[in-house]
This record gives structure tokens, C-alpha cells and sequence, in this order.
């Protein structure tokens, strides 16, 4: 009696149902490529804990750790401070797999060792897993004799410790560990890899802890200096003047300034703010340059420039942390890249600006003093990359030197101007 009605319900019900079903099968693939995608991230990053097996992991985890290494070594400065860069395993990994049950009770064992010896660095060192029988450190600021007294205490604490596995086995076990000191033993990476590789190695013939000699091309120290004669000095006035027309410290270091370089500078800097983004942690970028730095060329000539740059790149130096990230821009800019909120940056850079016009850069007979501005921009509250932050920074430094130089300015919504949209800087960034 009613068969249209009827069929149209059925037809609705039908089409409902369609409907729901395609809706929880898209829900359930976009739900699964979240999941692989997050797993993925988490692996990349190191915050999933999985076993280091395949070659491939292997490699990518030693990537990492001389990463880190070489953002130490350098960290856009001349003045480079010591690290200790050890190597940590397992003396006798044969004879422990077979008790601890094979690669798995070795992959336990290190996952014990990174846990227990994570606890006794300080927050300032590196520990990250190599493979499955050993562990890379980085005691930064550390010397030779500091980092055989910490390596000393960390070997002690491994083998105090229960190592426990998850067939039953425990037990204590018996560290070793190769060391070597940057600079002394090795001023580049593959140098000073290449001397870590061989003081494991010694280190795993039974001495348990190891530490390389000074290399010998290491740059004598000050004592050492006083006892030379002479003709030695002259030699060494002749090496000083080859490395400064073809620097062998660090080809990332502007000779003149000592902090990195222009060319280098960009990617230094998306690799340090891609780090800290990954962490959540505040980044804030400083670009900074002297108040009408083109007076000074005019009236005490070419070379006050030369002056008032080398005091700047010093002051940075002075002023900056171990970890701030310092590199000169353009002809007479500066930036820096540091982990810190948005008011801390713009401490810093208010303290930057006191300290220059304390300051006298001397060019041949006549002292400089000089005023700088600074302008300060924020991740997250301004941009998410170097480029965006450099942009904002700029206009901000703008707005400093156009209110009469002298001063910290952090970006705001007013300084954007129509004119400023199309910044050549910006472009080569």
C-alpha cells in the first residue's frame, strides 16, 4: 500500500550506512599514517627507545653523535673550549652475550649502561647511543685532567652497578673506554674521530681506560713558548701568517671577526633552531651591527672599520654562553642564535649594547668608541625558521638605527613597513 515510501527508507538506510562505513574506514587509514608518521618522527629524533641493530640505525646514530660533536668543535667561535669525546663499551662481549642471551642481553646491557650513566653527567654533556657494544660521550668545557677524573667515577659506577636482563642473567659489568681531548688531539672531526677509534681500541685489549697522548701537531702552550729561542719564533710568525691566508683551525671561522662565517652562518643556524623546535625550547635571534659605522671609515680611514668589527666579533665572544650560536653577516652585521625566551634575548641584547659603548677598538694611534643596536626577534612567538627571524630581526635592527642607533628593539607589528617587504638581505639568507 505504501511501497514508495518504503523504498525511499530503505534506499535512505542503505545510503546511511554507506556513509558510516566509508567514514570509519578513512578514520582508520588516518588514524594508521598518524601513528607511522609519529613512530617514524620519534624514531628520527631518538625519543623512541628501539634497538640499534640493523647497519643502517648504526650508521645513523654515529651521524648524530658526530653531529654534535662538530656543532662543539666549531659553535661559530675562534676561541674554542675543550671537550673530553669518549667512547664507552663492554670488555669481553662475546662471553657476556652467551650469559646475557646474545645480541638482545647486549642491547639490554647498553640501554642499562646509557640509563645509569645519563643520571651521573651533567646536563651540559652529550650521551647517545653508537651501536650495540658501545656508548659516545662529550664532557663539554672539560680538560685532560678533569676528564680523566669523570671517566675514572663513570667506569667505577658501571661496575657497581647490577646489570639485570630479561632471561634472568645478572650480574656486574666490565667497562672500558677510549678518550680523547679537542683540541689537543685532533683540531678537525675526521682527525679527532680517527684518534677516538684508536684510543677504543687500546682500550678494549684489557686497560680498561684509555686516554691519547697530545697529538703532535698540537699548538704548544704558553710555557712551552717562553723556553723557545729566537729563530723558533720566526718560524712560528711565518706559520701564523699561512694560517691566516689559508686558516687550518677552522675553515667556518671568519679570520678577522672570530666568529663564523657569512657563508656558513645560514645553515649553522637552521640546523640549531631545528634542534631546539624538536625539544619545545624557546629560540630567540639577535642581528646586531655598529651605529654609523661609515663615519668612522670616513674620518680615521679604511682600517677603523677593520677595528671596530674585530671588537665587535671579541665582545660577542665575551658576552655570549658556550652554546649561543655567533656569525657575522653582510659587511658588518652579527647574529646570534641562542636558546632562550623572548625577554631573556632581549636582556642579553640590552647588556650587549652597555658593554660596547664601554669598549675602545684601537686603530693604529687612536681609540674608537663606538654604539651598536640590536634589533631581537622570537620562535614561537615571531617565525618558525631562521629566514623568518632574520627578517623580523632586520626590521627591528632598522627601527633601532633609525631612532638614533644605541638601543634594543624587539619586533613589533609597526615596524612592518611595504617598503621592507622585498628585503634583499632577506633574499640572500
Amino acid at each position: 500500500m505504501f511501497p514508495f515510501p518504503i523504498a525511499v527508507l530503505e534506499s535512505t538506510t542503505l545510503m546511511q550506512g554507506i556513509v558510516q562505513f566509508a567514514l570509519v574506514v578513512g578514520l582508520s587509514f588516518s588514524g594508521m599514517v598518524l601513528l607511522v608518521s609519529f613512530l617514524r618522527f620519534q624514531r628520527m629524533t631518538g625519543h623512541l627507545k628501539l634497538p640499534v641493530a640493523v647497519a643502517g640505525e648504526t650508521f645513523q646514530a654515529a651521524n648524530q653523535f658526530q653531529a654534535e660533536l662538530l656543532r662543539r668543535m666549531g659553535g661559530g667561535r675562534s676561541q674554542t673550549v675543550s671537550l673530553v669525546v669518549a667512547y664507552i663499551g663492554l670488555l669481553d662481549c662475546d662471553k657476556l652475550g652467551a650469559l646475557a642471551g646474545g645480541s638482545a642481553g647486549l642491547q639490554e646491557a647498553r640501554r642499562w649502561m646509557l640509563e645509569l650513566l645519563s643520571q651521573s653527567v651533567r646536563q651540559t654533556d652529550v650521551m647517545l647511543p653508537m651501536d650495540e657494544e658501545r656508548l659516545g660521550l662529550i664532557l663539554s668545557a672539560c680538560g685532560r685532567e678533569q676528564g680523566v677524573l669523570i671517566m675514572e667515577r663513570l667506569l667505577q659506577a658501571l661496575r657497581a652497578g647490577l646489570c639485570r636482563t630479561s632471561n634472568g642473567w645478572s650480574g656486574h659489568l666490565e667497562p672500558c673506554a677510549g678518550c680523547v681531548v679537542f683540541p689537543e688531539n685532533g683540531e678537525t672531526l675526521r682527525a679527532l674521530i680517527e684518534e677516538l677509534e684508536e684510543a677504543f681500541s687500546a682500550s678494549r685489549s684489557g686497560t680498561g681506560l684509555v686516554f691519547r697522548e697530545p697529538s703532535a701537531r698540537s699548538v704548544p702552550t704558553r710555557h712551552e713558548g717562553l723556553l723557545r729561542d729566537e729563530e723558533e719564533d720566526e718560524e712560528e710568525e711565518v706559520e701564523t701568517q699561512e694560517s691566516l691566508e689559508s686558516p687550518r683551525i677552522s675553515p667556518m671561522v671568519d679570520p678577522l671577526t672570530g666568529v663564523m662565517r657569512s657563508d656558513r652562518i645560514g645553515n649553522a643556524m637552521a640546523k640549531y633552531m631545528a634542534a631546539h623546535r624538536r625539544e619545545g625550547r624557546p629560540v630567540t635571534m639577535l642581528y646586531l651591527s655598529a651605529d654609523h659605522l661609515e663615519r668612522y671609515i670616513k674620518q680615521y680611514g679604511d682600517g677603523a672599520d677593520e677595528a671596530l668589527l674585530r671588537m665587535t666579533g671579541e665582545l660577542l665572544q665575551r658576552e655570549t654562553r658556550e652554546d649561543d650560536l655567533l656569525g657575522r653577516y653582510g659587511a658588518d652585521g652579527f647574529l646570534v642564535l641562542m636558546q632562550c625566551s623572548m625577554t631573556e634575548g632581549l636582556a642579553v641584547a640590552r647588556r650587549l649594547c652597555a658593554s660596547a659603548r664601554r669598549r675602545k677598538a684601537v686603530n693604529e694611534r687612536w681609540p674608537l668608541r663606538i654604539t651598536i643596536s640590536v634589533g631581537v626577534a622570537a620562535w614561537p612567538e615571531h617565525g618558525r625558521t631562521p629566514g623568518e627571524l632574520f627578517r623580523l630581526a632586520n626590521w627591528a635592527l632598522e627601527e633601532a638605527h633609525a631612532r638614533g642607533g644605541n638601543s634594543a628593539l624587539l619586533f613589533d607589528r609597526s615596524f612592518v613597513r611595504e617598503r621592507r617587504r622585498l628585503d634583499d638581505k632577506v633574499d640572500r639568507f
